[in-house]
């Protein structure tokens, strides 16, 4: 009988040994999918812009984006572009005319309209820029405020048929005041008006004046002569140019 016997080197035991365990590795990955993310290896991001935000979210950014855009491209040179562009930022307004009144931006602005002017700055817009300019001020009747009134009115501040600035407000003397979206309507928000300050520039004007003089000024200080859109800074804080 014979025995035959075999000594393998150990060398190559060892780099048998280191074969066996890549490929042990490279099916453990395979089966468990990677870093357990699909396979792509990059661990989710759960503190980026999109996390935790919906499709409807998106939606309603772009949609959002997507009106600001027109508000910035818009050329406004009659009351049909005025109509068209409030339509367009989802009012309904009113068929009748639009006021077209060219109106003097003043070249120092109070508190009151310090403050409006913050309001055009959420939106993009500074007015300081135009201090000492003439605009155009057009003026349309919203027919489907959220807020259920009926007396709202947009206003559009034009130079060069580019806008400049803008508000929605309500046409009674508390009323509210916003930006030109739709979504800028915050339900029992405060008008632009500072607090414990008048909510005109007329009536900034007035204070500490007789009531001859306050009627003379507020009548001077409102463009339009509509008392129903008294509320608006846009409206009572610029005198119409000569």
């Amino acid at each position: 009988m014979f025995i035959y016997s075999a000594k393998m080197d150990k060398k190559k035991l060892a780099a048998i040994l280191v074969c066996l365990a890549v490929v042990a590795v490279v099916v453990i990955l395979v089966l468990t999918g990677g870093c357990g993310d699909g396979g792509s290896g990059a661990v989710p991001d759960s503190t980026g812009p999109s996390a935790g935000v919906t499709d409807r979210d998106l939606s309603a950014q772009e949609l959002l984006r997507s009106r600001q855009k027109l508000i910035k491209k818009a050329r406004i040179r009659t009351a049909e572009d005025a109509c068209s562009l409030m339509t367009e930022l989802g009012w309904s307004v009113d068929p009748g005319p639009a006021e077209c009144v060219e109106v003097l931006i003043p070249e120092e602005f109070s508190d009151v309209y310090t403050k409006y002017n913050e309001l055009q700055k959420t939106q993009g817009f500074d007015l300081s820029g135009y201090a000492g300019k003439t605009a155009t001020r057009w003026t349309v009747r919203i027919t489907n405020h959220p807020s259920g009134e009926e007396e709202v009115y947009a206003t559009l501040l034009v130079i060069n048929a580019k806008i400049i600035g803008g508000d929605v407000c309500a046409s009674r003397l508390d009323g509210f005041m916003h930006g030109l979206l739709p979504s800028d309507y915050v339900p029992d928000a405060q008008s632009s008006a500072p607090s414990g300050e008048p909510a005109s520039a007329a009536d900034a004007e007035t204070a500490g004046t007789s009531d001859a003089e306050a009627a003379e000024t507020t009548s001077a200080a409102s463009p339009s002569g509509d008392e129903t859109q008294a509320n608006s800074i846009s409206q009572d804080n610029m005198l119409p140019s000569n």
